[in-house]
């Protein structure tokens, strides 16, 4: 599902806040030192604070992607538009969440369709980042993106941060298998 943002259903808003609670620690620096979606200046908020400003900014600034299986939702992916960063406008992913036991489930790759046309129909490149120690995002973001710049010990001493920049339309061929014909092997209807 697809939700705009300030328009998330209060039982959905309930199930992210869970997801994000359960996931705080999962990202560097954690959530709950953020204020919103989008800083580059870390916070340096007292450790064990609550995940309410960041959710309260995601709500409010983001569209929500949610991918559930059965009736649980098993992870979500927000954007917002325009996001400006380095003089350019850009789709900027600002959080990928997929709950633990998703994980490895190829659950990433449905955030993708929805997130390229959105960024084909504003005519904008996609912007990602996260940090060096993150394999898993960096793992998903090889296949889709190129890495644009590199900040060296910007989390933390040792903790880069990776910004990615993805083409909407090199993003979505990647979700189409190499043996679909292209117009050259497609053959005529008798």
């Amino acid at each position: 599902m697809k939700y705009p943002p300030g328009r998330v259903p209060a039982q959905v808003r309930r199930q992210l806040h869970r997801i994000i609670e359960a996931s705080d620690r999962d990202f560097f620096p954690p959530l709950s030192w953020r204020t919103g979606t989008g800083e580059t200046q870390w916070a340096t908020r007292p450790q064990g604070e609550d995940v309410e400003p960041y959710f309260t900014s995601l709500m409010r600034q983001t569209t929500i992607i949610t991918v559930q299986r059965d009736s649980t939702i098993a992870g979500f992916c927000a954007y917002q538009y325009p996001y400006r960063w380095r003089e350019r406008t850009y789709l900027y992913i600002s959080t990928a969440i997929v709950l633990p036991a998703f994980r490895g489930r190829r659950i990433t790759s449905h955030f993708l369709a929805p997130i390229a046309l959105a960024a084909m129909r504003h005519r904008s490149p996609i912007l990602a980042k996260t940090w060096s120690s993150n394999h898993r995002s960096v793992g998903a973001l090889r296949r889709w993106a190129r890495q644009i710049e590199h900040i060296a010990d910007d989390r933390a001493p040792g903790v880069d941060t990776l910004y990615w920049q993805f083409d909407p339309w090199i993003a979505l061929r990647t979700l189409v298998p190499d043996r679909w014909p292209g117009p050259s092997q497609r053959t005529a209807p008798e």
